[in-house]
């Protein structure tokens, strides 16, 4: 079963759906502000202390500059790709 989702939380994954196209992105799928290359982040790098914390955003390995969550702010546009799929899906799903 495959789920187009607005969701940025990766929820879906989490409940073990299969296929899941994210419309906003994903907040576990970092990119560099500058030069655009993605990242993984360790858990460790995710974990914040209960009594919460300031936590500076991770660096880039390639050009250290700050990584920012692949998700679609205001004023950004959809992933085309994504949008694509999502249509086709549901194309298939009407037909």
């Amino acid at each position: 079963m495959e789920i187009v989702t607005q969701n940025i939380d990766d929820l879906h994954e989490r409940a073990r759906s299969p296929i899941v196209l994210h419309l906003h992105g994903s907040l576990a799928a970092p990119e560099c502000f500058t030069c655009h290359r993605s990242a993984d982040i360790s858990h460790k790098q995710w974990q914040i202390p209960s009594e919460g914390a300031l936590v500076e955003p991770p660096r880039c390995g390639r050009c250290n500059e700050k990584m920012r969550p692949v998700v679609v702010w205001y004023g950004e546009d959809l992933n085309v790709a994504t949008w694509k799929a999502a249509e086709r899906l549901v194309k298939n799903v009407m037909s």
